[in-house]
């Protein structure tokens, strides 16, 4: 006689405990609401790496308003957002003292986002060759501590680097990310927010949370600090020079503080020079000077730099327009106009193999490419059947108005700027 599905039973409804265990390896960022870790997941023996973003503090009124967005991001399911698998919590009186007080210390109210000094390197989070000698020890070594829980949001973990590092190791070896690539990368995270927008702002979009990994495809990281769309985004979260004037301001944002921050992304690595500074001091002080600098009206890239195509610089110029109301209102609509007006008007033009090329290519420093990388890259030319794949960044690159605009920077010390040389 035949089973029927009915006498066979089923797993459907049924729950059990995981017995997944998480291993902190090292850390590997810090921001404004606490300290990212590289961690080990081990269940049953089988083993991967995750992100963990330990969440600082979180007053008990906000535990509920965590959970809906952490809830909401886990929702999120697109090629070039980075996958978030909700909270996990550790009991206080679990932690030792002294990992309490590490996170809680690592990013002070007054203090924005802030990275671990090292030297610039194309790829930052290279994975582990050996088992890792670094983890946090059983809290029977310590003092033990009682209190709230410790939040952590978990995350994939991407295998690559982060638009901040792979921008900085351009400038260090004077050069710029040439602009069909840049293009690339902008319109692959308008594209992620245009989807996410439905549900969620970010307010933390930055080059530290733009990855691209070993395959070339770029992901937008980190929603820790996200609200639901129809919240709007209230008061000041993520970088002071990436923030929206309205945000600077004290007002309450909406999907286009996110443009304009991804317009300020795309301003800094067409120009190699910022929109917005900040600077030292106080976390009013630096608003305050973040917020002059986001109401004066810029050059568009193009006035900036003489290889900025204009109609690249017509998209980015709008996205950073100081008034939201004449500012792209739709982030898809971004990506839009970057492919179809620009990164494909012509033809074929970058993938993520293109970007992979061009990773290896630049962490070689561009010695001989092989037909391959030059077949992925045939979109960088200069008209003559000459590839364009080394964008030098030196004075004689811009014009008399982005010399001027790098002298101004140079005076609020603004960080990177142009030398002589």
């Amino acid at each position: 006689m035949t089973e029927n599905s009915d006498d066979i039973g089923s797993l459907e409804a049924v729950s059990f405990p995981s017995s997944a265990r998480y291993r902190l390896l090292e850390e590997i960022g810090r921001g404004g609401m606490g300290v990212v870790y590289l961690a080990e997941r081990e269940a049953q023996d089988v083993r991967d790496l995750i992100v963990l973003k330990t969440m600082r503090t979180v007053a008990p009124d906000r535990v509920e308003a965590l959970k809906r967005e952490a809830g909401i991001a886990t929702l999120l399911r697109h090629e070039n957002i980075v996958r978030c698998y909700g909270l996990e919590s550790i009991p206080g009186d679990l932690l030792p003292a002294a990992v309490r007080e590490r996170i809680r210390a690592a990013a002070p109210e007054d203090r924005a986002y802030q990275r671990p000094r090292r030297a610039p390197a194309v790829r930052r989070y290279a994975r582990p060759k050996r088992r890792p000698r670094r983890a946090v020890r059983a809290a029977r070594t310590q003092a033990r501590v009682k209190g709230e829980p410790l939040y952590i949001i978990v995350m994939d973990y991407v295998d690559g680097t982060d638009l901040a590092g792979l921008h900085a190791a351009h400038v260090a070896s004077r050069v710029l990310l040439p602009c069909p690539l840049a293009a690339y990368v902008v319109a692959r995270v308008a594209g992620a927010l245009g989807y996410a927008h439905a549900h969620i702002i970010h307010r933390d979009v930055s080059p530290e949370n733009i990855l691209i990994d070993s395959q070339g495809v770029c992901k937008l990281s980190d929603f820790g600090i996200a609200v639901a769309a129809e919240a709007g985004a209230a008061g000041m979260a993520g970088k002071v020079r990436y923030a929206a004037p309205e945000i600077l301001r004290g007002e309450v944002g909406d999907r286009r503080a996110d443009i304009y921050s991804l317009g300020v992304v795309a301003y800094e690595i067409l120009t190699g020079l910022p929109r917005n500074v900040a600077g030292d001091g106080s976390m009013e002080d630096r608003v305050g000077r973040a917020r002059r600098a986001a109401e004066r009206p810029m050059p568009a890239p193009h006035l900036v730099r003489q290889d900025v195509p204009e109609v690249l610089s017509t998209i980015v110029a709008k996205m950073v327009e100081v008034a939201p109301e004449r500012r792209y209102a739709d982030a898809g609509a971004v990506a839009h106009d970057l492919e179809a007006a620009y990164l494909y008007a012509g033809g074929p033009g970058p993938t993520s193999n293109s970007m992979a090329c061009y990773m290896q290519l630049f962490d070689t420093g561009f010695r001989k490419a092989s037909p391959e990388q030059l077949r992925h890259l045939s979109f960088v030319d200069l008209g003559d059947g000459k590839l364009a794949i080394r964008r030098s960044l030196g004075r004689d690159d811009y014009t008399e108005a982005g010399l001027a605009l790098a002298e101004t920077l140079r005076r609020t010390a603004a960080g990177k700027v142009l030398t002589d040389g």
